[in-house]
């Protein structure tokens, strides 16, 4: 009975710190048995001398006051899970704690795996959004996320910056990685493509290493991108122009991003620098960018063509490219809202924003 409750008391404990992030970590019942069953007690009373901030594990080890081997295999297994972060450069590993989303959320699920184990994981991550994350992911007036059109839509020879377009990400990327798409492993609403979640850089090198996705090439990473668009699925990125760490293929049935429009009706989803534009010469109103909008920016006017909503049209171009008479190209906004240079810029915008300044800081 004791062990029982002080495992009950460690792992609302790292729920507490963890909720110290920006991001949070509100209070349910299922984030402590997400936090049960992907720590262990052990790895969970390390983690409570963790940072946000990446330390060695010599400087962990001393917090925790354990020898440093033990707090390396705790450090490497938590790792390998993806449960925690694990960065390294110029010969230094260092070890950080992540918020649930986006972060241990995604990494610990991006293999894809189809056990038991991973199914119930995904019935509480479902049960912990539903329940209390998702009112506290969607609950900032700072977009975490941003959408990126199809490019197709975008007539040749426009003036665009790099971060627009999926295709100058990827150019930009020293390297990309593939895996399951997190959100429909775990809602599992709909038949969408798992193979499309596209992760770059720091992120790609993170999971690559620990064997939770495989590298792929450019070409691969533009195979996953047609096969998305072809799926109606919409590309959402981090609402920053440099250093993206991954483009999202999302649905609006399963995605944790989307559904904070769609279900929770917040527009935290910053739009593209794009809205939709018809050829009412050319529409002939059958109605197929009405059906497959996910934003509700599409409907018919009284002449029987379709219009776009300007206040919901977020700039993806999904209509457009079901549209049988090609009749929707994606057009400049007049006021396109402005991504952040950095993230650390958008985390402290959040942070400022939720009050949890703290946390940023080395604690």
């Amino acid at each position: 009975m004791e062990r029982e409750i002080f495992m009950q008391d460690i792992y609302e404990k790292l729920r507490e710190k963890i909720d110290t992030h920006p991001m949070g970590a509100p209070w349910h019942p299922a984030i402590l048995m997400i936090l049960e069953d992907l720590f262990t007690v052990e790895e969970a009373s390390l983690a409570l001398h963790m940072s946000f901030k990446g330390l060695q594990a010599e400087e962990i080890a001393g917090r925790a006051e354990i020898l440093i081997t033990e707090a390396t295999s705790l450090l490497e297994s938590m790792a390998s899970k993806g449960i925690i972060y694990c960065m390294k450069s110029k010969g230094l590993v260092r070890y950080a704690l992540m918020p649930p989303m986006p972060g241990f959320f995604e990494f610990s699920l991006v293999k894809g795996e189809d056990t038991p184990e991973a199914r119930r994981q995904g019935r509480l991550w479902e049960e912990y959004f539903t329940g209390a994350l998702g009112n506290t992911l969607h609950g900032t007036k700072i977009p975490i996320s941003r959408v990126i059109p199809l490019s197709k839509k975008i007539p040749y020879g426009m003036d665009i910056f790099p971060y627009e377009e999926c295709i100058e990400i990827l150019k930009q990327a020293k390297k990309i990685a593939l895996g399951q798409c997190q959100c429909r492993l775990s809602a599992r609403k709909c038949d969408a493509p798992l193979d499309v979640c596209i992760m770059l850089d720091g992120w790609a090198d993170f999971v690559v290493d620990r064997g939770l996705a495989q590298p792929i090439n450019i070409e691969k990473a533009i195979d996953a991108l047609e096969r998305s668009e072809k799926a109606g699925l919409v590309h959402t990125t981090t609402n920053t122009k440099t250093h993206v760490p991954y483009i999202c293929n999302c649905c609006s049935c399963c995605c944790y991003m989307l559904r904070g429009v769609t279900e929770f009706g917040r527009r935290d989803l910053a739009s593209s620098s794009f809205v939709a534009d018809v050829d009412e010469d050319t529409c002939t109103g059958c109605g197929e960018c009405i059906n497959i909008c996910k934003f509700e920016g599409m409907e018919l006017n009284d002449q029987g063509v379709a219009q776009v909503i300007q206040g919901n049209c977020l700039g993806c171009g999904i209509c457009g490219s079901v549209c049988p008479e090609d009749a929707i190209s994606m057009v400049h906004r007049s006021d396109p809202p402005e991504p952040y240079n950095l993230g650390k810029e958008l985390l402290l915008d959040i942070a400022k924003d939720r009050n949890k300044l703290d946390s940023l800081t080395d604690d």
